[in-house]
């Protein structure tokens, strides 16, 4: 009972502080400091360690702990994580100099979308045509790669093991530049690049950008589905709902229901298809199961790094951060924690190759990389991180690159996977700096016709 009544005192204040960097913590204004504390935080880690603190529930890797301590450690690290992130945010703001945040929120989300360079921005879209047609071509690569049908193909494996083994396969196909096709041109800015055809036609109500928007609709659902991974196109439909806030100030709360009921079943639908469950009472009940997934699989994790570091592997430092710099200079280079612990838990699922990461909320890397330090340190810093960003887009113009930027961070931060993506993440930065890089070339251009045609 003290773990509840304490947690639930926690969640409060923290809900407070998030309050004040987040602009607005209503549910129909969502935004991406408000999603990190309602789904990251509470649903996905919160609720999960409340009920492993008090042995409330079992999973494979629950099962593995052999200190119990580790359950009152982890619980207690997941508390100071409540606070320590939004305390990062306020940093951010007071470094800023930002007062209000919720005056900021409401006056980006409530005034018109302008042009990023000019009104009509002609030769930036020119250039996200061109980027559009690399990214439809790197998405047909995929497929051509790995021989994969998507959905097609779901009534070709016999059983769950057979589809994580495509999986894993379909990971594992890319390496070097191929693995840069995948996940920068594909991957990344194939939905970045359908929210802003998307927000042109909003903005000028030109059939070309809603031709075009349709099109990169279509090729983002075969991007995020093409190794038949569940979530990443649920949260790419679910991102929709940033666009609108962010476009219109808010969402009619009807609406939003609608949709979460919608993706919810659309959800129930897949597990039924992908992870042969006889029947919808199966998905809420199973070891499994919809619900288990959603507040306690991505939290265990967890609590069993605390119980492996250090006593059965040593803390891993940045040797799995810096990889391919540690390779260049000679150094040894290990396995991020989330394949560490996935071998400790599942050693006959990694050894047949159906099994690869045991991903959990960013704190568990940050044990296992850097024991009490990464702990009392990596949740003001993400704090930090996340905050300045997020304040930087709400400074800045109204432009559709800016809220794609932002719409596409809102949904896909590592925050509940790992912390070595905070720390170096050439994905994210190397497709932000495609994006600036189209963004001065065409501010060259235009200031120079301008110059040039007085215009």
């Amino acid at each position: 009972m003290i773990y509840l009544f304490f947690s639930i005192v926690i969640v409060i204040v923290s809900f407070k502080m998030f309050k004040s960097v987040s602009g607005s913590m209503a549910v129909n204004k969502i935004n991406m400091i408000s999603f990190i504390f309602y789904f990251y935080m509470i649903m996905q880690t919160f609720i999960g360690s409340i009920l492993i603190v008090n042995n409330l529930v079992e999973n494979t890797p629950l099962k593995l702990i052999e200190n119990e301590s580790s359950r009152v450690i982890g619980w207690f690290i997941i508390q100071y994580m409540m606070i320590a992130v939004p305390l990062g945010m306020l940093i951010a703001k007071r470094f800023m100099n930002i007062k209000n945040v919720q005056l900021l929120f409401s006056n980006y989300t409530t005034k018109s979308v302008k042009g990023l360079v000019t009104d009509k921005d002609s030769f930036f879209k020119l250039f996200v045509f061109i980027l559009s047609i690399i990214s439809i071509t790197s998405t047909l690569f995929l497929y051509l790669k790995t021989g994969s049908l998507g959905l097609l193909s779901l009534s070709n494996f016999e059983d769950q093991k057979s589809l994580l083994l495509y999986r894993m396969d379909s990971s594992l196909s890319f390496s070097g530049i191929t693995a840069i096709i995948k996940n920068i041109f594909s991957l990344t800015l194939t939905p970045i690049l359908s929210y802003i055809y998307f927000i042109y036609y909003y903005k000028d109500k030109y059939k070309k950008d809603l031709v075009m928007f349709i099109i990169m609709f279509i090729v983002s659902f075969l991007a995020l589905t093409f190794n038949l991974a569940k979530s990443p196109f649920i949260f790419y439909l679910f991102s929709f709902v940033f666009v609108f806030v962010l476009l219109k100030g808010s969402i009619k709360k009807s609406t939003l229901y609608v949709l979460v009921v919608g993706l919810f079943s659309l959800m129930i639908m897949i597990f039924l298809q992908l992870e042969n469950h006889e029947s919808i009472l199966e998905i809420f009940t199973s070891n499994t199961s919809l619900l288990g997934r959603i507040f306690i699989s991505q939290v265990s994790g967890f609590f069993l790094m605390i119980d492996i570091f250090p006593d059965k592997h040593d803390f891993i430092g940045f040797a799995s951060t810096f990889k391919q710099f540690y390779q260049i200079v000679g150094l040894q280079t290990i396995d991020p924690a989330a394949r560490i612990t996935m071998e400790y838990a599942y050693p006959i699922g990694v050894a047949e190759g159906y099994m690869n990461l045991l991903s959990t909320i960013f704190i568990g890397e940050a044990w296992a990389n850097f024991s009490y330090f990464g702990v009392l340190f990596s949740p003001i810093y993400l704090g930090f991180i996340i905050e300045i960003f997020y304040l930087f887009i709400l400074k800045n113009r109204k432009s559709p690159l800016f809220i794609s930027i932002l719409v596409y961070s809102s949904y896909s931060t590592n925050f509940a996977s790992s912390l070595n993506p905070y720390i170096f993440n050439y994905i994210l930065w190397a497709s932000i700096i495609i994006l600036f890089f189209i963004y001065s070339f065409s501010y060259f251009i235009s200031n120079k016709r301008r110059r040039m045609y007085g215009k």
